[in-house]
């Protein structure tokens, strides 16, 4: 039978019911090595294979501080042959210093324009009415003049250009007050009934005398807009980045998230998996894994130094066969934090679920370890029973596997990083051709000490999870 690490006891519970809590400490394991602020990583056993299949739930989260790692001091006679061999190849590298200042002299430097330069051709084309002041790179600069604007304007515009910079004038097919027209549309986002749904970002772009549209909305959105505007804006699909993220997150709160069980301790962290709603009501709540917590139990969203946040919902139902809960009481949103540094801001919008196949290259984005990805799908019906003590489980061919993944073999499962304690209840998902949105396909669970001598993390696939609870995924544009 596979060795859990954590045990329960019995407590009253709410009501006069008894409830099982988790009363002791986090499960013990090999001293973590700090890689960077509060992300401790698990050092590799040092032992070999003993034969045992050992199941690590990722569930306890403490953010243990770094450990000072002292090297060892190089042998005196390791620290001969590496000062001889410098020597040798200060000898071997050596240049005559005329050849060094030759190639120094020989190497020129395009310099832009300067400061004061810019200064001055701003001050001329705001005098000289540009509908967007000087705009440009170091090597091209041009100045766009309203529709309607005499060749003698122009030209007065054209003498007032600081010597040495290189500018182009134009005549724009705009006039002032059909640009802030337009404008005015844009910001307005009525030509569309989805276009309040996504970020919109604009400016004119006075070289190609176009109004630039940055945005997230799909094609079918912005139709509208071109078709109404032809030959006066462009389009730029990108994505925006706020200063929230998995550690300073808001209403409404989005998944992978780092949360913690306020009602355990402040020890027990996890991770906000993907908002659903359900099918009938459409009311939304946020999935996480089931033994992060019981039904009542409160939950806060958790900063980076580890002080609690604003509340985040309470357990309002568990579906143990699953290892899932739903959190609610709180709002949540379409979209998943993505960084895999702690201060990232990076997030993707949910496009929808998938099953899984062997082979399928995943993501994983916890509280602890962060966002990593290029994990290989290993088996697609997989079962998991900890110790009973835990209260859930993975059943009906319900669990999935996925290798830690990486390059040094067909399978990479090595060299790639592993989830740990706090990351439990994270989304695992692949992203589209753009890396810009997520597909779903499950929450992640725990972790296991493998046949191959590494871990191999173990996940929840999203269409069980949907079909048990009658849910459906929330998707970015809702």
């Amino acid at each position: 039978m596979p060795i859990h690490h954590r045990t329960h006891g019995s407590a009253p519970m709410r009501g006069g019911r008894k409830q099982e809590m988790r009363t002791d400490s986090p499960p013990a394991r090999p001293p973590p090595v700090e890689e960077g602020p509060n992300r401790p990583i698990r050092s590799r056993p040092k032992k070999p294979f003993s034969g045992k299949t050992v199941v690590d739930p990722i569930r306890w989260s403490t953010f243990p501080k770094g450990r000072t790692l002292k090297l060892k001091k190089r042998s005196k006679r390791f620290a001969g042959v590496v000062a001889a061999s410098t020597v040798a190849m200060m000898v071997t590298l050596a240049v005559p210093a005329s050849s060094a200042v030759a190639s120094s002299s020989s190497a020129t430097f395009s310099k832009g324009p300067s400061q004061e330069q810019w200064k001055q051709l701003d001050k001329a084309a705001k005098k000289y009415h540009s509908l967007a002041g000087a705009l440009g790179d170091s090597s091209k600069q041009v100045v766009s003049l309203p529709a309607g604007t005499s060749a003698a304007e122009k030209s007065k515009l054209v003498a007032a250009i600081p010597v040495g910079m290189d500018v182009t004038v134009k005549i724009s097919r705009f006039t002032k007050e059909g640009l802030d027209k337009t404008e005015k549309t844009l910001s307005a986002k009525k030509w569309h009934a989805d276009a309040g749904k996504y970020a919109f970002g604009f400016a004119y772009d006075a070289e190609q005398d176009k109004i630039k549209v940055d945005t997230d909305a799909p094609a079918s959105v912005t139709q509208s807009l071109l078709d109404a505007n032809p030959g006066k804006i462009r389009v730029h699909r990108t994505r925006f980045e706020s200063q929230r993220s998995r550690f300073n997150d808001w209403s409404p709160f989005s998944g992978g998230a780092s949360i913690v069980n306020q009602t355990i301790g402040p020890w027990a962290g996890c991770t906000a998996g993907v908002t659903v709603k359900n099918v009938f009501t459409g009311a939304r709540k946020m999935m996480t894994a089931g033994h992060c917590g019981k039904e009542g139990d409160v939950f806060l969203h958790r900063y980076s130094d580890n002080s609690p946040g604003p509340y985040f919902g309470a357990v309002e139902a568990r579906w143990d066969s699953l290892d899932m809960e739903l959190l609610g009481g709180a709002s949540y949103g379409g979209h998943i934090w993505t960084g895999g540094y702690q201060a990232s801001t990076s997030f993707m919008g949910v496009s929808g679920g998938s099953n899984v196949w062997p082979g399928l290259q995943v993501c994983v984005s916890g509280a602890v370890t962060l966002n990593h990805c290029g994990h290989p799908v290993r088996e697609t019906n997989y079962n998991y029973y900890p110790q009973s003590n835990q209260g859930t489980w993975i059943g009906g061919n319900s669990g999935f596997t996925y290798d830690q993944g990486g390059t040094a073999q067909p399978w990479g499962w090595q060299w790639g990083r592993a989830t740990e304690p706090g990351d439990s209840g994270a989304p695992v998902y692949y992203t589209d051709q753009y890396g810009a949105f997520a597909t779903i396909v499950g929450t992640h669970s725990a972790r296991i000490w493998g046949e191959c001598g590494c871990w191999k993390m173990i996940g929840v696939k999203i269409g069980p999870e949907l079909d048990a609870a009658r849910l459906d995924l929330v998707k970015h544009w809702e």
